[in-house]
């Protein structure tokens, strides 16, 4: 699993910390997947791109896009406050 430089950001953030990949990983593993991804193309052009899964997780009260292409979480939505143990 690699985790995005957004990402990173991102959960620096909201929790003042870098982000462990086991802790996401664990995340991930009990959230509920809301959409997997998908390789498409637009319909005026035929140019690729990529729909990002979503993962929900209610007991961290968070969103994660995942690109399970390539094992990239790619971003993240919550609200600042401590991770849970």
């Amino acid at each position: 699993m690699r985790l995005s430089k957004t990402f990173e950001e991102r959960w620096k953030e909201a929790f003042g910390a870098e982000p462990k990949k086991e802790k996401v990983r664990q995340i991930i593993r009990e959230a509920v997947q809301v959409q997997q991804t998908r390789a498409l193309l637009r319909a005026d052009d035929g140019t690729p791109y990529k729909q990002l899964a979503i993962f929900w997780s209610p007991r961290e009260n968070m969103i994660l896009k995942v690109d399970e292409m390539t094992g990239t979480v790619v971003t993240m939505l919550a609200r600042k406050r401590h991770l849970r143990a």
